[in-house]
C-alpha cells in the first residue's frame, strides 16, 4: 500500500502507524514521512482524507471505529478478510453510512482489467449463463478462499444455496477447508481445498454453453475457449483448442486498486468491493462454516 500511494500521482502518502519501532524507522527512511506508534496521534497530526487499514483481521473493528469517527476521513480501504464475524462487519458498514465515509475492501481482482473484461462478457452474454464450474483453493476458506468466492459473486451473483461435500481440515487450526457445492444467481460451482503446505493452488474453471473459461495461477492467466463445429461429426460442436488469453495485470494489482479508488473518490463508476458487498461475502462464508459445524456436531453425537 505504502509503495503504491507514494508513487501514485493522485495520492499523497502522509504517514503510517505501526507498533514496531524498526518498521517505523524503515518507513520513515524510505518514504520521508512520519510513522507513529499510536493511531490517535497519527489521525490528529496528519488529518488524512483516506486511511488504509492493513492490520490483523481481529483488530479491524477496533481500528475502524477510531478511524471512521475522525472528521477528516472520507474514505477507508480495509484489507480482507473484512472482519472476523458478520456482526462486527455489519456495524462497520453502518458506521461508515452514519459518518458518510466511503468504505471499500481490498479484493483486488475486482479492479483488474482482465477480470472486469470477463464480467462484461457475462453481462453481454458472450459468456452465457447459467454456468457450471469448479474452484480449487488453498490456505483456508476465509483467507484465500474468500478471494475466489468474492470474485464469483462479482461475476455471477449472490449465494443461493450451499451444501457441504466433505468437512476437510482446518488451516492453522482456525480456518476451515471444506469441499462444498454452491449455487449462485447465475450458476453453480464446486469448491475443493488443496494442500497449501505442498503448493499454492487457486484456480477456477467455468463451463458455459458458449465455451470454457479458465482462471489459472490465482488469476495471472485467464484463458477463454469458444466453440466451433466438429470437423469429424456433422451437427456437433467442440471447444476450440486455440485459447484466447485475456490479459490480467495482477503483477500491478495494488496500483489498479488505487486507480479504481481514485475513480470512486471522484464520483465515477467503479468495480471496487464495497463494505456492503464484503459483508455479503462474509455472511455467505459464515453460512458455509455454520453448516460445516452442524455436520461436525452430528458426527460427535
Amino acid at each position: 500500500h505504502a509503495k503504491t500511494i507514494y508513487s501514485h500521482p493522485r495520492f499523497e502518502l502522509l504517514g503510517a502507524v505501526d507498533p514496531d519501532s524498526n518498521r517505523r524507522s524503515m518507513f520513515e527512511s524510505k518514504y520521508k514521512a512520519p510513522a507513529f506508534d499510536f493511531l490517535h496521534r497519527a489521525l490528529q497530526d496528519l488529518s488524512p482524507d483516506l486511511v488504509v487499514i492493513a492490520t490483523p483481521a481481529n483488530t479491524h473493528f477496533e481500528v475502524f471505529s477510531e478511524v471512521v469517527s475522525n472528521k477528516h476521513v472520507r474514505t477507508i480501504l480495509c484489507e480482507k478478510p473484512f472482519s472476523t464475524d458478520p456482526q462486527s462487519a455489519r456495524e462497520m458498514v453502518e458506521l461508515a453510512e452514519l459518518y458518510n465515509v466511503q468504505l471499500f475492501v481490498n479484493y483486488m481482482r475486482r479492479a483488474d482489467p482482465g477480470f472486469i473484461e470477463i464480467r462484461k462478457r457475462i453481462e453481454t452474454a458472450q459468456i452465457t449463463l447459467p454456468i457450471k464450474g469448479t474452484c480449487w483453493y488453498s490456505k483456508g476458506l476465509f483467507n484465500n478462499g474468500s478471494h475466489l468466492f468474492n470474485l464469483l459473486e462479482f461475476w455471477i451473483g449472490k449465494l443461493q444455496t450451499a451444501n457441504i461435500l466433505s468437512k476437510g481440515r482446518e488451516w492453522g487450526e482456525v480456518d476451515p477447508e471444506p469441499d462444498f457445492h454452491v449455487t449462485y444467481d447465475g450458476g453453480s460451482v464446486v469448491f475443493q481445498s488443496g494442500w497449501e503446505e505442498h503448493f499454492t493452488h487457486n484456480t477456477i474453471e467455468l463451463v458455459a454453453k458458449s465455451g470454457r473459461l479458465r482462471v489459472e495461477d490465482g488469476g495471472h492467466i485467464l484463458l477463454w475457449q469458444g466453440i466451433k463445429p466438429d470437423s469429424n461429426f456433422s451437427g456437433y460442436n467442440i471447444l476450440d483448442l486455440s485459447c484466447e488469453k485475456i490479459e490480467s495485470e495482477l503483477k500491478r494489482y495494488q496500483w489498479n486498486v488505487f486507480e479504481m479508488l481514485d475513480k470512486a473518490i471522484s464520483g465515477f463508476d467503479h468495480t471496487l468491493c464495497t463494505g456492503a458487498q464484503a459483508l455479503q461475502t462474509l455472511m455467505s462464508l459464515n453460512q458455509i462454516a455454520s453448516k460445516l459445524n452442524r455436520q461436525k456436531e452430528k458426527l460427535i453425537e
